[in-house]
């Protein structure tokens, strides 16, 4: 219940100066009132924090209210809908992190375990306050308790690059908002030297930069992370380090926001197969237009680098037409659309390979009727790999979509919880593996 008048209001804890505080900045806030709560819980507060064009409404917890303070809150602005603040009077982005497939909890263990993370002990008394009660607090004890909240740093700077960028543990001005919350376990992500006042800007540039190095790192390591929002979801996650491994640096390549965006959501949807697999389907089929007309570019350029070409002639023109045409076809076949994608952008050596690197999944691939109505691959004839994968995925796709109607001669949809949607497990990392060639393609340009 909204208490109408909060002035004689009192919380008796870090609650009051947070108000007191928002009160003198003219921040507008809220107290609500829980009858039926004990009476440390009874009231509580919500600050309207900037967003943009929107506000966002967050309750302010017991502690860590000093944090907010300290931080002066009041030129905080919420980033869209991300658990993501931009201080501009530090001029520094901090956005909470989440694995799109895994226990959240996990995350820290995976992201301190990238090459170039630097470690250091923390004083837990300076940060977080009473040791004792935050170790009650969190269930640990002794060196479980200092091993899970090392302190470390994964900083990516170049001299060419405006911004540092940095993974790390949660700030202290941040836990003001979210300590205490498993959120505070996600490490965060932090662009520094952001010198702007504008939330749109800020946007863009946290959104630009953590997708290209959110991409690499799952394409290098395994380790698929997104931003945490106000809802946010759990899948278990596998990451790849070797001991060789390069360290983490700063992405360069400008990829295509739209093509990534999809990427992420198919990672995020590791629990719906066939979701999973169409957000994948569609990250390759946003470059379809440009890896078509790029072939047909290639191909008019060959015949004019024809010393045979004459330009005098009508019957070689009338074929150079034809080619230039082709581009401009009102309706050229996806499935051919398809082939030429993926052929512009794999070689049948890189695709050979990847099949081959796991007997079980080249097994399934390769096993008739393992997918009813589904291209079936053979690396052993002499019909183009890139080919002969760009049919397979294409018949997936049909069975996603399309579903068989009075026995007119379509393949049977594939259901979300039959056992043949079970046995895509093998397809999707196919497909991943496609879209990541595919979008590392397809980039343009650099970011800095």
């Amino acid at each position: 219940m909204l208490v109408e008048n909060p002035d004689g209001v009192s919380f008796g804890d870090e609650r009051d100066d947070v108000l007191d505080h928002a009160r003198a900045k003219g921040m507008k806030y809220e107290v609500f009132e829980d009858v039926d709560a004990p009476k440390r819980f009874r009231y509580s507060l919500v600050v309207h924090f900037s967003s943009g064009r929107d506000v966002r409404p967050t309750t302010i917890r017991p502690i860590g209210g000093r944090y907010l303070i300290e931080g002066s809150f009041e030129t905080w602005k919420f980033l869209d809908t991300y658990a993501a603040v931009f201080r501009p009077q530090e001029k520094v982005i901090e956005a909470v992190t989440r694995s799109l497939a895994g226990n959240e909890v996990q995350v820290n263990k995976w992201v301190r375990q990238l090459p170039g993370v630097r470690f250091a002990e923390v004083d837990r008394q300076r940060r977080f306050g009473s040791e004792s009660s935050r170790a009650q607090e969190d269930g640990l004890e002794g060196d479980d308790y200092y091993a899970d909240y090392r302190d470390w740093k994964l900083e990516l700077r170049h001299d060419e690059c405006p911004y540092t960028v940095e993974l790390s543990p949660m700030s202290r001005s941040l836990s003001g908002l979210f300590g205490g919350t498993l959120w505070d376990r996600s490490p965060t992500l932090k662009i520094h030297d952001v010198d702007t006042d504008r939330h749109d800007e800020a946007l863009k540039i946290m959104e630009t930069y953590a997708s290209g190095l959110f991409f690499e790192l799952d394409v290098r390591f395994g380790l698929p992370l997104g931003f945490m929002r106000r809802r946010s979801r759990n899948d278990p996650a596998r990451i790849i380090v070797d001991a060789d491994s390069q360290p983490v640096t700063l992405p360069r390549n400008n990829y295509a926001a739209p093509a990534v965006s999809l990427y992420t959501y198919a990672r995020a949807a590791t629990q719906t197969p066939l979701l999973e697999y169409l957000a994948y389907y569609q990250a390759i089929e946003f470059f379809f237009p440009s890896f078509w007309q790029a072939d047909v570019m290639e191909r008019v350029r060959q015949e004019l680098r024809d010393p045979r070409f004459d330009k005098e002639s009508d019957a070689q023109l009338t074929k150079l037409i034809g080619l230039a045409m082709q581009a401009g076809k009102s309706a050229p076949s996806e499935r051919d659309q398809l082939c030429t994608t993926l052929n512009r952008c794999l070689s049948d050596d890189q695709l050979r390979e990847f099949l081959q690197e796991d007997d079980e999944r080249l097994e399934k691939l390769t096993k008739k009727d393992y997918l009813k109505d589904v291209a079936v691959l053979n690396l052993r004839g002499s019909a183009r790999i890139g080919d002969q994968v760009a049919d397979r995925v294409y018949d997936i796709r049909c069975r996603i979509v399309h579903g068989k109607e009075n026995g007119g001669g379509r393949a049977e949809v594939l259901l979300p919880f039959g056992k043949e949607a079970e046995r895509l497990a093998h397809d999707i990392e196919v497909i991943r593996f496609l879209a990541q060639k595919v979008i590392i393609a397809g980039s343009r340009g650099r970011l800095w």
